[in-house]
């Protein structure tokens, strides 16, 4: 048994703690649609590949989507921020607390770095108040919520080494959907923080084997019927 770690969030003054909600469990942040997803279908689909078998399994029966949606804390949206393209704004976001919910960043400072197809230029960062700390030698990656296609903004990832950068809150940059009109409620996922530990890999390109042969490796995973990767491969991850 591996001892389980612990990763601590902190809030930079007490009004951050009374009046925004910390990092939780990923796990918790599941979307509807995707619980609302049935393991099956009754539609078969065929493979692409003419010596595979059809299937009638869904995203939900996908143990590594799963494991991408529930790894690690979430980060949540503070405040409702409302975004316009009215030109009788000076600005484009708005939110009513009294904190600075939502900075800038001018896109000289991403220079030639593409920005994702259908979003602005000018990137924005979302201010955090809480400040991650993890044990000796592990880091953090702080992403876009994983999977999560269907908010107006992708947030920028970064790896922060949080056991020795603990002083003060990492704020987000991200880009904001080109045109969008609405309001992005309190509570939304805005980043994802997943914890790991830091080592020293190297790579190396092996001669082929038999054993991973295509079809020798499919025969393996279909050995048993019905999903097969999550009984007899997958190793459970707990965030709490």
């Amino acid at each position: 048994m591996f001892k389980k770690k612990t990763i601590t969030f902190f809030p930079t003054n007490k009004n951050a703690e009374i009046s925004i909600d910390p990092p939780s469990p990923a796990k918790d942040h599941l979307t509807e649609e995707y619980k609302r997803l049935p393991f099956k279908i009754n539609k078969t689909f065929l493979s692409l590949q003419p010596d595979l078998k059809s299937t009638n399994l869904t995203a939900k029966a996908c143990i590594p989507v799963l494991d991408a949606f529930t790894a690690g804390y979430m980060v949540t949206l503070p405040c409702d921020i409302t975004a316009t393209t009215s030109m009788e704004y000076n600005h484009r976001l708005f939110w009513e607390v009294d904190w600075e919910a939502i900075g800038t960043h001018g896109n000289l400072q991403i220079g030639d770095m593409s920005v994702p197809y259908g979003f602005e230029i000018n990137p924005y960062k979302f201010e955090t108040k809480w400040v991650i700390k993890t044990p000796p030698g592990y880091s953090v990656l702080i992403t876009h919520p994983l999977n999560r296609f269907d908010l107006p903004f992708i947030t920028l990832s970064g790896i922060v080494d949080s056991d020795s950068y603990n002083i003060l809150p990492v704020n987000l940059p991200f880009f904001l959907k080109d045109g969008f009109n609405g309001v992005i409620k309190k509570g939304t996922p805005i980043a994802q923080i997943i914890p790991f530990k830091r080592e020293d890999w190297d790579s190396k390109i092996e001669k082929y084997k038999e054993s991973n042969d295509g079809k020798f490796q499919i025969n393996v995973l279909k050995s048993v019927s019905e999903r097969s990767y999550k009984n007899r491969f997958w190793k459970k991850k707990k965030y709490e």
